[in-house]
């Protein structure tokens, strides 16, 4: 079948290079975090999709690069938020306590760190906007831990409106 019949190509607009390249700039640098606001329905989660199946011919292995998503809840706990941040990178939330899940997705970011060259991670997180000051700052825990525990660098970039 045809790409467009499968609705699997790209087309490399000015603004989709200019998110990789800003992004691959952000990575190369020892920035620790980046926002990228932009209204909704303007191709956002497009382009982090692009970045993460691509950046291996931008940088190589010298990065480990993923992406999550904060997903809307009318009340939110420990436990649900780690659960959609693994679920949305195709893991499996199996286990039912808070800590547990928070160890699995340490894990997977110690994973995808340690296999790089440089020891770091790049984690875009969509929908950054429903972050609220609890969940931020359980993100800033685990930036903490894995540099503290593991010496792997972590670049955050929060993708939302």
């Amino acid at each position: 079948m045809h790409p467009v019949e499968l609705d699997s190509y790209v087309i490399p607009t000015n603004a989709l290079e200019g998110f990789v390249n800003v992004c691959v700039g952000w990575t190369n640098s020892n920035l620790v975090g980046a926002l990228v606001p932009g209204l909704q329905r303007i191709g956002k989660s497009h382009a982090v999709a692009y970045f993460v199946e691509n950046y291996r011919k931008w940088l190589g292995n010298s990065v480990g690069v993923l992406s999550t998503e904060v997903l809307p809840h009318k009340q939110i706990s420990e436990g649900i938020f780690w659960g959609d941040l693994l679920t949305s990178m195709r893991r499996p939330a199996k286990k039912k306590s808070p800590e547990d899940r928070r160890q699995l997705f340490i894990g997977r970011l110690v994973e995808a760190g340690s296999r790089s060259e440089k020891k770091k991670v790049v984690i875009f997180i969509d929908e950054a906007q429903l972050l609220d000051d609890m969940l931020y700052k359980l993100l800033i825990g685990v930036h903490n831990e894995i540099w503290r525990l593991y010496h792997i660098k972590c670049v955050w970039i929060l993708v939302g409106q």
